[in-house]
């Protein structure tokens, strides 16, 4: 509405010879690089509400995980499956006896 309007004022300023053809082509253009740059920025606003949304379900989800599990007595399959995506069990150092286990936790993508 706002581009609208400041269009038709420069629009009769050029017709009443306030503004010259010139410069009332400089100023809309102007005016038109302002609109898309506001577009192209409120584009990238709505993009990050929609990952902080995200973000924030996201978050929701861990949460209430977490209490689904606070009291458990055993550690078994279902639990597993719940915070783990993947254990990686590497082959045992003859040197030293050790193994390196890797876990991959499913608490970031939760």
């Amino acid at each position: 509405m706002y581009d609208l309007r400041n269009n038709l004022s420069l629009l009769n300023d050029k017709v009443t010879g306030v503004l010259s053809e010139t410069e009332f082509g400089i100023i809309k253009n102007s005016n038109t690089i302002e609109i898309e740059k506001s577009k192209e920025k409120l584009s990238q606003l709505d993009s990050e509400i929609i990952n902080l949304k995200s973000d924030k379900s996201k978050q929701t989800d861990r949460i209430k995980l977490f209490e689904q599990y606070k009291d458990i007595t055993e550690l078994n399959k279902v639990v597993l499956d719940a915070f783990v995506t993947k254990i990686e069990i590497g082959k045992v150092n003859s040197q030293t006896s050790e193994r390196p286990i890797n876990i991959e936790w499913n608490l970031y993508s939760a």
